[in-house]
């Protein structure tokens, strides 16, 4: 997977807006003024403590903090180039039958598809390789779900609750 440039840049572009902004307020000793230390724990604590509070297990909650490292990950899916292999795969299934796909399973890059072609290779019934790959994306879709429901909590904290003037 390759760096979220984007990502990463707006990241530190909105922190150095924050810098600029403090700064120009007061020059660059508001900037030390400005870092308060029990300010930061009761913001990041709070706001993870009731990330928590909402968890339905650790794994959970670990999982949707695993999610913020996510964020910043661009992981590029080519569908043109996805097409030619499945068309290319396709071809060498119809000329040399399904075992000669056993070898092209390994350099797909996709984890999903290596596993729906390996099924294939090994004879598995076509309803139960459907079964296992609705249930694979399934799984999946819970599993980002999970991660969603942590950042849908945590972000309102940190962008108003902690921050906002009483």
């Amino acid at each position: 997977m390759k760096l979220n440039k984007a990502g990463m840049m707006g990241f530190f572009l909105c922190f150095m807006a924050i810098i600029f902004g403090v700064a120009t307020n007061g020059g660059l000793s508001t900037i030390v003024q400005y870092l308060h230390l029990p300010s930061f724990i009761l913001t990041a604590g709070g706001a993870l403590c009731a990330v928590l509070t909402t968890a339905d297990s650790f794994e959970d909650f670990a999982y949707g903090a695993k999610g913020i490292l996510v964020a910043f990950q661009n992981k590029e899916e080519d569908a043109g180039q996805l097409t030619k292999t499945i068309l290319q795969m396709s071809d060498t299934a119809r000329k040399e039958g399904l075992l000669a796909l056993e070898e092209t399973t390994h350099d797909l890059g996709n984890p999903y598809l290596e596993k729906g072609i390996r099924l294939v290779v090994d004879g598995s019934d076509p309803e139960l390789v459907r079964d296992i790959m609705e249930a694979e994306l399934t799984h999946t879709y819970e599993c980002n779900k999970k991660r969603v429901k942590s950042g849908r909590i945590l972000a309102p904290m940190l962008r108003h609750g902690a921050w906002s003037a009483p």
